[in-house]
């Protein structure tokens, strides 16, 4: 079954299994992760969390996303807050 790894809006999600997630841009799913923190910041929900959280696995994933260390320790962490939001938004 597919699953959702970016948001672009409320009506307009790219759905991409795992096999898939390479195709698309880096820079789309960057531009994706900006709006969605954005829309969070105004009207937090859970499923903006899972897309934040699905967005950022994909980011981290992506065979082009290369930046130093410190930076890629960062995005990692920032991964680790929005699983565990996730889960407390679930509970």
């Amino acid at each position: 079954m597919p699953k959702p790894m970016v948001a672009l809006s409320s009506n307009d999600r790219l759905w991409l299994d795992e096999a898939r997630e390479s195709e698309v841009p880096l820079a789309t799913i960057e531009d994706a992760l900006r709006f969605l923190l954005i829309r969070y910041t105004r009207a937090p929900s859970r499923w903006l969390a899972e897309a934040i959280r699905e967005s950022l696995e994909a980011l981290l994933a992506h065979p082009e996303f290369r930046p130093p260390w410190p930076e890629r320790c960062a995005y990692r962490q920032l991964l680790m807050h929005w699983r565990s939001r996730c889960l407390c938004l679930t509970s």
